[in-house]
């Protein structure tokens, strides 16, 4: 028993041991495609970003909300279900930027030209993708179908396209193991940006991303409100999908829970700053039900639907009503 125990347990280590050494790399730069803070990034008519155009003119008619897409991994296939309600609603998408699961499923609806282009996608989102490894020492180690499942499926959704390629400004938040902390990921390939934002240590392993070992943002910053205020593109509306604190931790997952219950402890004053907080109702539901995407997909579109009339009176320009789904 104890020898299972060692084994379950050196993935974990491995993975203090890689973001501890990047840390301590010498005279360490970040690479082009990150930022402390994100530039103000405005919008051509067919949507896509425009870096030359003064984000603050672009978001004036209140026209236009950003969304930030927070982690939670199944959990987050409810940021689907919010996307689907907006475009059903009419409310249009000024800006993205996710953390982890957010990231992706928010790069899935910035680079689709449908909303059916988008709900298909989500069809390809198989729980296998996101499976626990088998209890072989390459399992445990991360080698093999681990890496292969989530890389083959960003491949497939994503090739060789860029950041900036999406159809809507998109920012994707992960961590930086040369001991920088959070950062914004604005630009490069997507693919690539998207497995560092997914390296979760319960899930993936960290990578290499243009020469610096990257990770997952769930457990330091979840929620970049203040960036993306800072694009002034129009009003800030959270996603939070962190199970609220009365909610009981999957065993398997435990580790991981109380990581996002901390983070998100830690970010209840940047919370404060967005204009609208959604919680789609998720009791019940583990980080890793993506076979259950359907009902969660829904819970999201429930969350929408439900404070619709405040949703519209924010994007228009108006504030909030208080209270929480």
């Amino acid at each position: 028993m104890e020898d299972t125990a060692t084994l379950r347990t050196l993935p974990l280590l491995l993975f203090g041991a890689i973001l501890a050494l990047g840390s301590c790399a010498t005279g360490a730069k970040r690479p082009p495609g990150y930022g402390g803070g994100i530039p103000r990034t405005g919008q051509t008519e067919d949507g896509r970003g425009d870096p030359t155009t003064d984000g603050a003119e672009v978001g004036a008619g209140g026209s236009r909300v950003v969304l930030v897409l927070g982690p939670g991994m199944a959990r987050g296939l409810a940021h689907a279900g919010v996307l689907k309600a907006l475009d059903a609603a009419g409310i249009k998408v000024g800006a993205i930027l996710g953390s982890e699961i957010g990231a992706l499923v928010g790069a899935l609806y910035a680079t689709r030209s449908t909303i059916n282009e988008f709900e298909w996608s989500l069809l390809k989102l198989k729980s296998e993708i996101f499976a626990r490894p088998s209890g072989s020492i390459t399992a445990l180690l991360g080698i093999g179908q681990k890496r292969a499942g989530i890389d083959a499926a960003l491949e497939s959704y994503f090739g060789e396209s860029s950041i900036q390629d999406a159809k809507i400004p998109l920012r994707v938040l992960a961590s930086s193991g040369d001991g920088g902390g959070p950062v914004i990921i604005s630009r490069g390939r997507l693919a690539a940006a998207l497995r560092a934002a997914l390296a979760e240590e319960s899930f993936f392993d960290p990578i290499e991303w243009e020469g610096y070992l990257t990770a997952s943002a769930a457990g330091t910053k979840p929620y970049p409100v203040d960036e993306a205020r800072e694009l002034g593109i129009g009003p800030v509306i959270v996603v939070d999908v962190i199970p609220g604190e009365n909610e009981q931790a999957d065993p398997a997952d435990e580790r991981y829970h109380y990581r996002l219950r901390h983070a998100h402890t830690e970010a209840l004053g940047e919370l404060d700053q967005a204009d609208l907080v959604l919680r789609p109702t998720l009791e019940g539901f583990g980080f890793r039900d993506f076979d259950r995407r359907n009902e969660i997909v829904f819970k999201g579109r429930q969350a929408v639907e439900r404070r619709i009339a405040e949703i519209r009176r924010v994007a228009s320009g108006g504030g909030a009503t208080e209270g929480a789904d």
